[in-house]
């Protein structure tokens, strides 16, 4: 089985990829991978809880998505015309 890597991630250079980035890619969570290390250093330095840090993070990985969903709606409207 081959990963699928979202077109909107960013790139990750080989050596790059450590065990939970390749995860995140698997389970298709371009948000997280890409935002979960400087939310951790950010939730360090505000001592925010685990609670309070996992929430931004699905917070981040919901936006994207509704974001896109809004995006092929918005385009599948333009070719119904």
């Amino acid at each position: 089985m081959t990963d699928h890597v979202d077109e909107d991630a960013n790139p990750v250079q080989d050596g790059d990829v450590t065990p939970l980035s390749k995860q995140l890619i698997r389970l298709q969570l371009p948000f997280l991978r890409e935002h979960y290390h400087d939310l951790a250093q950010q939730a360090a330095s505000h001592q925010w809880g685990h609670i309070d840090y996992l929430k931004r993070l699905i917070e981040g990985e919901l936006a994207r998505r509704e974001d896109k969903s809004l995006q092929r709606r918005i385009r599948a409207a333009g070719t119904c015309q």
